[in-house]
């Protein structure tokens, strides 16, 4: 039995082809077939009839049950020009639904009596309809309730419980008009829409409220798709419609979709609900007044005021979400996506994270064209153009949402005074070196800030940012020092090493000291790289740099640092080694950058002015 994974809708033409209503902007699919038993081919629905007329003729496999009609309905009504009858009894099943509530529609036409029999004569139509073993209509007449034939009439019903994943609609008669049995048209199942109000909204609802999506509605854009403001019922809420060039991949992963709304922290933005019905995939969430962080701090037009106070909260907030996405019992996730524009504002200025769980909706050509939007604004990790991601690539984007909120300045790179675009991630790292970090605060809070506490914050974001994944914090350790549990000196130290015997740290840096041995001509070995002196061996495409480093008061580092194009991203691979004793044969780093530097984006070589910026 061709079953498929949990759904969340249903459309039949009971009687009729497939068939698309531009009514709902739903596709009908087509219950023509004449057996009285018949499973649709994606086995999500079924159907049975029992019964004979009153001259017993056998019906099995009978078209006699199949009724139409040519003239009488309007062309724009395909649903009711077919029909499907049965002389007692006519059941259709729903399977594998996803648990919860339903709205269940019952489309009805009468099409079979002719419009000058007088449908209130003793022989008429007449059934009642059951939904999950309980009676919703008694004695039910279509021609009663839509006053004579060929006219559309339907009957809705709200809350009907789906538990073990079966929905069954019966359609029964009860003795009178038994060669008359009962008729449906179409049947429309759709999901209720729960976003915590006394009621259930329905979809016509939330159409209704966005003015059917219209642009005047439209709060937001992003990778994932549009967000619409709408008021349901006296509530606001934020409509999230996926993008069309993601239905398959929302197909695919619709059912997880529905696990985020569990994930309830009070700085993520709460997801009210899910609907998923083909063509058409929304996110309900809470709405947020203030809009984004970044609106906050780099529209004009704002007129938000974030005092010292409000950015350290939200600084604070962000590293509290992102702890229970990273670190979440059954959910754990990597954001993939954190910038200011993904941290939105209530109405007391409090932080939370959108769009988690949206970032496995891209595809393999999606993450390129990601990579190729995302970069130039800074907020990537540099592994991630590698497919190295990790939770410790959130850490590097909220480093670098730290340094806006502080500074009041946009990542992405500007002109100064008409020279070269500065970057802030660059200037960050030259003020720490000068010691001058604090210099980086924001020159409109006035100097009316915690300079203690804008120094540990400014430090922590550069720590944040290291080129090194394993030498950045966890969120969790962020956490600890920003509510003054730890320093941030006791974060990070267990993370300076990694072992050499790693197979995906030894073959990079393998092939980086044979690269090295080929333009030398010498034969080094990976344990004993050039101690005590600086080579530069330039290539066609790339710079391999071999450097020492000499912190006597801690220990010897030495690197191999191999920069390589990959079509327009320059990709710096940083090697360091590091012990105590100077045994460089025990141990070694990898980390990787890419530079957001303006002369690297420009294509300049500046090899001999790389820095790691490690506080």
């Amino acid at each position: 039995m061709p079953l498929i994974s949990s759904d969340h809708s249903l459309f039949i033409n009971c009687g009729g082809g497939e068939t698309f209503d531009i009514v709902d902007g739903n596709v009908y699919d087509q219950d023509n077939d004449t057996s009285q038993f018949y499973l649709s081919p994606k086995g999500n629905w079924a159907r049975s009839s029992a019964g004979s007329t009153v001259d017993q003729n056998d019906v099995s496999n009978s078209s006699m049950y199949l009724k139409s009609v040519r003239c009488g309905l309007s062309s724009e009504a395909p649903l009711y020009d077919r029909a499907r009858t049965s002389p007692v009894s006519l059941k259709y099943y729903g399977f594998c639904l996803r648990g919860g509530k339903y709205s269940v529609t019952l489309h009805f036409a009468e099409i079979i009596e002719e419009e000058d029999n007088d449908y209130r004569s003793t022989n008429k139509r007449v059934f009642d309809v059951y939904i999950q073993g309980e009676r919703k209509l008694k004695d039910f007449n279509i021609m009663d309730k839509a006053g004579g034939p060929n006219n559309v009439y339907q009957e809705n019903f709200t809350a009907v419980n789906v538990n073990d994943s079966t929905l069954e609609i019966h359609f029964y008669s009860a003795g009178e008009g038994l060669d008359q049995g009962p008729l449906i048209s179409a049947i429309s199942v759709t999901p209720e829409i729960d976003i915590g109000l006394e009621k259930p909204v329905t979809l016509k609802q939330l159409k209704d409220a966005t003015r059917n999506f219209s642009q005047r509605n439209e709060i937001g854009q992003g990778g994932f798709g549009t967000v619409y403001k709408a008021e349901v019922q006296g509530k606001i809420v934020a409509v999230k419609k996926l993008s069309s060039h993601s239905e398959e991949r929302i197909i695919q992963l619709k059912n997880e979709f529905y696990n985020l709304k569990s994930m309830s922290q009070e700085n993520l933005v709460q997801l009210l609900d899910v609907y998923n019905t083909k063509g058409l995939h929304l996110l309900i969430y809470e709405y947020m007044q203030n809009k984004s962080l970044a609106h906050a701090l780099f529209d004009p037009k704002s007129k938000l005021k974030l005092d010292w106070e409000a950015r350290f909260n939200i600084c604070l907030g962000i590293a509290r979400g992102l702890v229970y996405l990273h670190e979440h019992p059954r959910l754990k996730m990597v954001h993939r996506d954190i910038k200011s524009a993904n941290i939105l504002l209530d109405g007391n200025l409090k932080a939370k994270i959108s769009d988690f769980g949206l970032a496995s909706l891209y595809t393999e050509d999606d993450q390129f064209r990601f990579i190729k939007v995302e970069m130039p604004e800074g907020y990537m990790a540099p592994e991630y153009v590698r497919g190295v991601v990790t939770s410790k690539a959130d850490v590097y984007s909220f480093g670098v949402v730290i340094l806006e909120t502080v500074s009041g300045r946009k990542n992405a790179g500007h002109k100064r005074d008409g020279q070269e675009t500065e970057f802030l991630l660059d200037t960050a790292c030259d003020l720490q070196r000068k010691g001058k970090l604090v210099d980086l605060v924001d020159k409109t809070l006035s100097n009316k800030y915690d300079a203690k506490q804008a120094i540990i914050i400014l430090n922590l974001a550069v720590k944040c940012i290291n080129i090194s994944p394993t030498l950045r914090p966890t969120m969790s350790e962020v956490v600890s020092v920003l509510v003054g549990d730890k320093k941030i000196e006791d974060i990070c130290s267990s993370a300076l090493i990694e072992d050499i015997n790693d197979p995906h740290v030894k073959e990079i840096a393998e092939f980086a000291v044979s690269e090295y041995n080929k333009k030398s001509g010498k034969k080094l070995e990976l344990q004993s790289v050039v101690k005590g002196e600086t080579q530069v061996v330039p290539g066609e495409n790339y710079q391999l740099v071999i450097a020492v480093t000499d912190n006597s008061s801690v220990a010897k580092y030495e690197s191999v640092v191999y920069e390589r194009i990959w079509e327009h991203t320059r990709e710096l691979l940083s090697f360091n080694s590091h012990n105590a004793q100077v045994d460089f044969s025990v141990s070694m780093e990898v980390t990787s950058r890419v530079s957001t530097s303006s002369n690297l984006i420009k294509g300049e070589d500046e090899t001999e002015h790389i820095s790691e910026c490690t506080p």
